[in-house]
């Protein structure tokens, strides 16, 4: 779970930093990565802290559909150059970051260890 931790917060700060170096600081753009923070701490409380398996199901579905959505904008990007105009290459490659972070504290959800760990907290 340790290593949960430290790949789910990863995600998260590597994609806010993202979203300040190619977005700037719009007051939009900040307002909803605070919302978005909440909801992430939220959930990171009840997977770390409670061992909720439901919620451990919705961040893995929730992170499939993220990678799904980063999968096809990347194909589109790479098939279709003029379908994603105000992307760039190097922000479209620094968004997959955030998301081998998450599949990868996804897969740690699903070790042995971690799966010991949720039935110990039942």
């Amino acid at each position: 779970m340790i290593w949960f931790d430290w790949l789910y917060w990863s995600a998260i700060l590597v994609n806010l930093f993202g979203e300040v170096f190619f977005n700037g600081l719009d007051p939009e753009i900040i307002l909803t990565d605070i919302i978005v923070l909440g909801f992430m701490g939220f959930v990171w409380y009840m997977i770390a802290q409670r061992a909720n398996n439901i919620f451990r199901w919705i961040f893995t579905v929730l992170t499939f559909i993220g990678v799904g959505f980063f999968g096809l904008a990347f194909l589109a990007y790479n098939f279709e150059p003029g379908l994603i105009d105000d992307v760039s290459s190097v922000e479209l490659w620094f968004s997959g970051i955030p998301c081998a972070l998450e599949l990868s504290a996804v897969i740690c959800l699903f070790l042995e260890r971690s799966q010991d760990w949720f039935e110990s907290k039942e």
